[in-house]
């Protein structure tokens, strides 16, 4: 998708949109590349913000067209399978809010995009553009299942180890009455045979 961006703006030049664009590629990498010292709940509200961001401008950039919408889908998954529900619900009304707000600057003509619907569909830029973006959710999404799977197989390892834990020691308090009874029947043994 950076590739895009760079081809994007050779052909079209600079403009605010990529230069947001850029720095949410930056925030990616930093985010990538200090994994080892930043806390997961950090990275994944780092990551959600990206992918949120990268909805809200594609929906602002190409209005239906594009890959915003789905995105801010994705946004909102992310946000359910990292953080929790609390946050989902914010996200969720924030990316009905982003859609509602373009959907009503484009329909009141307050928002004008400069799409031309014939390139977009025929170049190869918005055809790159759709392939990162779902390579990209593709990846994200097999990462966040993969954590989860991972998590799931240490949770039910530790379950399984309590339940031992929990197993030997209710036969701990079984085995020393059965001593104790033992101890016992050798004591007044012991004491018929005086």
């Amino acid at each position: 998708v950076l590739a895009v961006s760079v081809h994007r703006v050779a052909l079209h030049g600079w403009s605010s949109n990529i230069a947001l664009q850029f720095g949410l590629y930056l925030l990616m990498g930093g985010a990538y590349l200090s994994r080892g010292q930043v806390r997961f709940r950090t990275r994944a509200l780092g990551l959600i913000a990206v992918v949120f961001l990268l909805g809200a401008l594609g929906l602002y950039q190409w209005g239906l067209v594009g890959m915003g919408i789905p995105t801010l889908f994705f946004a909102v998954l992310f946000t359910s399978n990292l953080i929790g529900k609390r946050l989902t619900y914010a996200v969720l009304v924030a990316a009905v809010g982003v859609i509602l707000a373009v959907g009503y600057g484009a329909v009141h003509g307050s928002l004008h995009q400069d799409l031309d619907l014939r390139s977009y569909v025929t170049s190869w830029n918005g055809w790159l553009v759709a392939a990162g973006h779902f390579v990209l959710m593709l990846h994200i999404i097999l990462t966040t299942f993969r954590t989860l799977y991972d998590e799931l197989i240490r949770m039910f390892v530790g379950a399984d180890q309590r339940a031992r834990e929990l197993e030997e020691s209710r036969a701990r308090p079984d085995q020393e009455v059965s001593q104790r009874k033992e101890l016992e029947a050798q004591f007044v043994q012991a004491q018929k045979m005086e």
